[in-house]
């Protein structure tokens, strides 16, 4: 995404909304294989990671966003049958959210900050 916005700037907005909406659904998908999965999990039901995912409820998929955990949280909220409109418009959010800040900083931090942390990394 950074690439085409980075060649063509007037498309910032449609390539965020794009990349949501496409975000947003394989979340939704995620969801509902969760949603379908059989309930045999009941030992794991009772971890500290299912009673914080219970207690925050949909809000939680604004987390959905994360590298690693973004996935396994929105097939986690179906199987735990959270509300699914609720659960899509948060992990929207959150994705929407990280594209637009992604997007902006790669494109407004000055190219040498970046040069420097690519040296710093490796």
């Amino acid at each position: 995404m950074f690439g085409v916005v980075k060649a063509n700037p007037p498309l910032f907005w449609p390539a965020v909304l794009l990349a949501t909406l496409g975000n947003t659904l394989g979340g939704a998908v995620d969801y509902w294989m969760g949603y379908g999965a059989k309930q045999t999990f009941a030992k794991e039901r009772r971890t500290r990671w299912f009673s914080w995912l219970e207690r925050f409820g949909a809000k939680a998929m604004l987390l959905s966003w994360v590298p690693l955990i973004g996935d396994p949280l929105c097939t986690l909220a179906g199987w735990l049958k959270l509300p699914f409109w609720p659960s899509v418009l948060y992990m929207a959010i959150g994705k929407f959210l990280r594209y637009v800040v992604m997007t902006w900083l790669l494109l407004e931090v000055p190219n040498g900050f970046w040069q420097s942390i690519g040296h710093w990394l490796g």
